[in-house]
């Protein structure tokens, strides 16, 4: 009793919390709050033991990944049937995809594309489906063992699951409530990108993505931290960027984002952006591609110097205006005598965002502002570019330091021969990318299965069955056909327990 009393007392401790947040793993997360508002807005009792121990578990993954520069490589589990397989085949990490809920299994049970218009419980509920799934067959074979039954495996079917947080959908109270979902669901970790919620458009070469500032970014990030430290989760946070493919930000309030910001150079010009769309007699997309091509769009650093041949000047300029929004930057170089036209306010889309050039640059600084909130670093990359990831790599490593953990989606995009596509993961390995994952990789799989078994049975009706999916799993020992997977014994045992052969 006392020693029970004693964990509840270190439970509600700012002096344990505050150890906790000073050991390796947790230390170098910057964290404004106090220890004490933490230990004010503890539960009387701890729970959700689940996730801070896959948490740990995926770290030791990672870390292990680093430092033998190999990586996790995985695949998006679509239901208990994949994510089982991936167990058996001995795979360390699970993803839970957004993108596969939207496809597969989300609240309208409507076919539909990765737009994350979802209800913010679904990837969760996903999460919960998959990972008591793995308690289950984890508590199945370990009767199994205690049985001396053969069929026992040494199998650990716990492996940490990764999901998708999409954007975080909504403001920090939503964040937070959507990181306490995946907690209780036993999520080791979640990825949550910069994007603006309602915004998104599908596919990774997908222009005009539209982002939040910096400093929103970080805010949602730190959302989740705080949410996790309440709980006393270890669960992992991931961050994404979509610099790379955005063509839009929502505001230029953030210093950070001020070399990225696009504004028109062309005084010439009466009109704003949304002015001549509605007065054009072409299409809106015509007048809006004639229009930025008028308009001569730069970034102000750029205008600035285009109208500054003095190389002093533009040197003072620089180092005054440095970490100044464009309105202050602007203000600078008109003090300092120096006459340019930029007008970001006329570029703005109809939707009242500005244009904004997303590039690898734009990847790195996002990530590079965030590497004090989250544990995983990830660019989301229109295509498959070595160099850019390479770049990434460099300098994220650079100025957050070598131990930092990177991640990224794999796709099918890989050019060249067999061997040198066999060895893409090894080498992003290589440059620290110790995740990486085929989101969509489980659904194809399970569409070609399934597919080759449905022919096999039309064709061949029972033949079919047995020639073509039952005796090639066996041979392969699919663990799904056993009879033992569905978990009979467990029940029988159960049922016999209680079951009294006299009164």
């Amino acid at each position: 009793m006392q020693a029970q009393q004693a964990f509840v007392e270190e439970w509600s401790s700012p002096q344990a919390i505050q150890a906790w947040w000073d050991t390796p793993e947790q230390s170098f997360f910057h964290r404004p709050y106090s220890a004490e508002l933490v230990a004010s807005l503890r539960d009387p009792l701890p729970s959700h033991l689940a996730s801070s121990v896959q948490g740990r578990k995926l770290r030791k993954v990672f870390e292990k990944h680093h430092q033998n520069k190999t990586a996790s490589v995985t695949i998006g589990a679509l239901d208990v049937i994949t994510s089982h397989i991936m167990a058996d085949l001995g795979y360390d990490t699970v993803y839970v995809s957004g993108a596969v809920c939207s496809l597969t299994d989300n609240p309208t049970d409507e076919f539909n594309s990765d737009m994350a218009d979802y209800t913010y419980d679904t990837v969760p509920k996903k999460v919960n489906q998959l990972y008591r799934s793995q308690v289950q067959h984890a508590r199945l074979n370990t009767f199994l063992k205690y049985k001396g039954d053969p069929r026992a495996t040494y199998v650990d079917y716990m492996v940490p699951l990764i999901a998708d947080a999409d954007t975080g959908h909504g403001n920090a109270t939503a964040n937070m409530k959507l990181a306490k979902l995946f907690v209780e669901a036993g999520a080791a970790a979640i990825h949550l990108d910069d994007q603006v919620p309602g915004t998104k458009k599908t596919g990774a070469k997908t222009a005009g993505r539209v982002l939040v500032p910096v400093s929103e970014l970080v805010s949602r990030l730190l959302a989740l931290k705080f949410q996790f430290d309440v709980m006393g989760s270890e669960c992992l946070i991931i961050q994404r960027t979509d610099a790379e493919t955005a063509g839009y930000l929502t505001s230029t309030i953030d210093a950070r984002d001020r070399p990225f910001i696009l504004g028109s150079t062309n005084s010439t010009l009466s009109d704003s952006l949304v002015a001549s769309i509605a007065s054009a007699t072409s299409t809106p997309g015509d007048a809006e591609d004639e229009w930025v091509a008028a308009a001569s769009l730069s970034t102000l650093d750029e205008a600035v110097r285009a109208a500054c041949p003095d190389d002093a000047l533009f040197a003072t300029f620089t180092t005054k205006s440095a970490e100044q929004t464009v309105a202050q930057a602007a203000r600078t170089a008109r003090e300092l005598g120096i006459a340019f036209f930029w007008d970001c306010e006329a570029a703005r889309s109809r939707e009242g965002w500005y244009r904004y050039r997303g590039n690898i640059d734009a990847a790195i600084m996002r990530s590079v502002a965030c590497a004090r909130y989250a544990d995983v670093l990830w660019t989301r990359t229109p295509a498959t570019v070595v160099e850019d990831l390479e770049k990434y790599a460099k300098e994220v490593k650079r100025q957050c330091g070598e131990d930092k953990w990177l991640g990224y989606n794999l796709a099918a995009d890989v050019k060249g021969t067999d061997e040198e596509i066999k060895g893409f993961t090894s080498k992003l390995a290589g440059m620290g990318y110790v995740w990486q994952f085929l989101p969509l990789a489980g659904m194809s799989a399970l569409a070609v299965g399934v597919e080759r078994g449905a022919r096999a049975v039309r064709d061949d009706g029972i033949l079919g069955l047995v020639k073509d999916v039952n005796k090639p799993g066996k041979a392969a020992a699919v663990s799904v056909l056993e009879k033992a997977w569905q978990g009979g014994d467990l029940s029988d045992a159960m049922v016999a327990a209680v079951t009294l052969k006299k009164e």
